[in-house]
């Protein structure tokens, strides 16, 4: 067959074009996201990276040291990024993210996110909230985040998080809220949690939680709300708890305690709203000092064989 010149030039670059796209195809996802980073600022370059290799796909042309500050979900202090909130991620967190040393909040999410929470996570010594939830994330809950010394919130809930509650999250004096439910942790509760004296919400329910309740959860006197419900927690209610003050809601039901409701419920979380003891071992009377809870509005103690007796509650309080 007898091409024309211009035919001729047709088809070298059709056969050019296919070219490229058969090596494209066997170059990887990775590869194929190579950082296109003009930016004079190292943290900036370093940022795009991760958002590339977390399955994005973005470019900084700029020269400018803020040139990251109009990414998406990204928020400076100047020319240094502080927060970061990115919502329906791919892959998994790189360990990359122990770079971004400045940030003070971080917050990844997505059902398509995955892999374990790397231990440079720890390098962030400088964040205050940490989310990292709703998402497929697996494994362990790394010890370097006792590291986080300056974390006041921590979001771990709504993953697949297996094994214990690291002791090291008792370094965390800051901390006024710990949300770990909605995982599969196992083991029991770190006695260092009560190192956690600023503590106002603690959710581990519907984890698989074993062994007692550490009396020292007593020493959350800030403690507003503690749910440890739906666990196989065992063992009594530790008296301690009568400490907690400024408690509203009490939610141990659907675990294996046993032994009395300690009537220092009664005489002293007087701000209690909501009491849930159901579906445990509980045995012995109810506490008369139940009855002192003037703010109840909720109590539950049934699906208790071995309790018994009846108490005076709050005539507004549904049981």
């Amino acid at each position: 067959m007898l091409l024309s010149a211009d035919s001729a030039s047709t088809v070298n670059a059709h056969s050019a074009m296919m070219l490229t796209l058969a090596i494209a195809s066997m170059i990887s996802p990775a590869q194929a996201q190579a950082v296109t980073c003009t930016s004079s600022s190292p943290q900036c370059c370093s940022l795009v990276r991760i958002w590339q290799l977390m399955g994005q796909t973005t470019t900084v042309s700029s020269t400018s040291a803020t040139a990251c500050c109009s990414m998406y979900g990204v928020a400076c202090s100047g020319s240094v990024v502080t927060q970061i909130n990115w919502q329906t991620l791919t892959g998994s967190i790189p360990p990359e993210i122990g770079n971004l040393t400045s940030l003070e909040w971080l917050g990844l999410s997505g059902y398509q996110l995955s892999g374990s929470i790397p231990p440079e996570i720890g390098n962030l010594v400088n964040l205050q909230e940490l989310r990292l939830y709703y998402t497929q994330l697996s494994g362990s809950i790394p010890p370097e985040i006792g590291n986080l010394v300056n974390l006041q919130e921590l979001y771990l809930n709504n993953n697949h998080l297996s094994g214990s509650i690291p002791p090291e999250i008792g370094n965390l004096v800051n901390l006024q809220e710990l949300y770990l439910h909605n995982n599969q942790l196992s083991g029991s509760i770190p006695p260092e949690i009560g190192n956690l004296k600023n503590l106002q919400y603690i959710w581990l329910y519907n984890n698989q939680l074993s062994g007692s309740i550490p009396p020292e959860i007593g020493n959350l006197v800030n403690l507003y709300e503690l749910g440890l419900y739906s666990n196989q927690l065992s063992g009594p209610i530790p008296s301690e708890i009568g400490n907690l003050t400024s408690l509203q809601s009490l939610d141990l039901f659907n675990n294996q305690l046993t032994g009395p409701i300690p009537p220092e419920i009664g005489n002293y979380l007087t701000s209690l709203q909501w009491l849930w003891l159901n579906d445990n071992q509980l045995t012995g009377p109810i506490p008369p000092e139940i009855g002192n809870l003037k703010n109840l509005q909720i109590l539950h103690v049934h699906n208790n064989p071995g309790l018994n007796g009846t108490v005076s509650v709050n005539c507004g309080a549904k049981v």
